[in-house]
């Protein structure tokens, strides 16, 4: 029984030590290492669409637009994040 306990607790501080375990108020956790792991910000979607269309309006105020677009655009653009909200995946990191 001692050589289990002792054993567990190796294993624990191997995995503490390691950032994969937690010890609050007298509990034991193990770290979710997906909860952990995201991808880069330049591999999102929402990033991406979200650049783009700051730099459509940025090309707008510059005049250099169509102005009956920004309805649509203003529009539409929630909607496109709504949906790439749905399918991510993963957060970022």
């Amino acid at each position: 029984m001692e050589e289990d306990y002792e054993r567990a607790k190796a294993k624990f501080e191997e995995l503490y030590n390691a950032g994969k375990a937690l010890y609050e108020d007298g509990e034991l956790y193990l770290v979710d290492e997906a909860a952990k792991v995201g991808k880069p910000w330049y591999h999102s979607k929402t990033v991406w669409l979200n650049a783009l269309a700051f730099g459509v309006v940025l090309f707008q105020a510059l005049g250099l637009g169509q102005e009956d677009v920004a309805l649509i655009e203003a529009a539409a653009l929630p909607v496109m994040n709504l949906v790439l909200r749905k399918i991510t995946k993963e957060p970022l990191a």
